[in-house]
């Protein structure tokens, strides 16, 4: 997902959306993660930067690193990012 730098907000939006959806929590979690870009693929993704809070619930941060992992992997275009969030909040 090469433009992910320029919508960082849609992605925050797909994981407040999850945590919403699965956790029926609202909480910003920007500090618990970056975007970087892979100096290989020159792709951005997704890179865990947990704190403590993360490590007192050990469900929400597999869920998490799941979510990054499937964001990372499968989401390759901005079209896809919005489709992800739609069907998150269809799915409620």
């Amino acid at each position: 997902m090469k433009n992910l730098r320029l919508h960082k907000n849609l992605l925050h939006q797909l994981i407040l959306t999850y945590l919403k959806r699965d956790f029926k929590i609202i909480k910003n979690l920007k500090d618990e993660y970056l975007l970087e870009k892979n100096l290989v693929s020159g792709k951005y993704v997704i890179v865990p930067t947990f704190s403590n809070y993360m490590d007192s619930n050990i469900e929400l941060k597999l869920s998490l690193y799941n979510l990054f992992n499937h964001i990372n992997h499968t989401i390759t275009t901005i079209s896809d990012l919005r489709k992800e969030i739609y069907a998150l909040k269809q799915s409620k």
